[in-house]
């Protein structure tokens, strides 16, 4: 993880708190009773891990995939909201 969050210049325990907060570091967690699934240690929907790291659904348990994906769609929200960490993490969770 924080290889990770060096990789893609996320403040320090930021991934690490994502992953806590989403999955409680489970990388088989599945979230099947929001509006959209999600799954992974980064509770990543199909559409996201599909769109942002070109992840099919048989890859998203994948802990290293999946890992790598939620810091890559953690740094784009961070890039969105011009690194305002609560709009960040907001938009993450939404999933927007």
């Amino acid at each position: 993880i924080d290889t990770l969050e060096q990789k893609y210049k996320l403040p320090k325990n930021a991934l690490k708190a994502i992953i806590r907060l989403e999955s409680c570091f489970n990388p088989k967690a599945v979230n099947d009773k929001a509006k959209i699934a999600s799954y992974g240690f980064g509770q990543l929907t199909a559409a996201t891990a599909k769109s942002f790291c070109n992840i099919g659904i048989k890859d998203i348990f994948n802990q290293y995939k999946n890992g790598e994906c939620a810091a890559k769609v953690l740094s784009h929200q961070l890039n969105r909201f011009k690194g305002n960490q609560i709009k960040a993490i907001l938009a993450y969770n939404e999933g927007t």
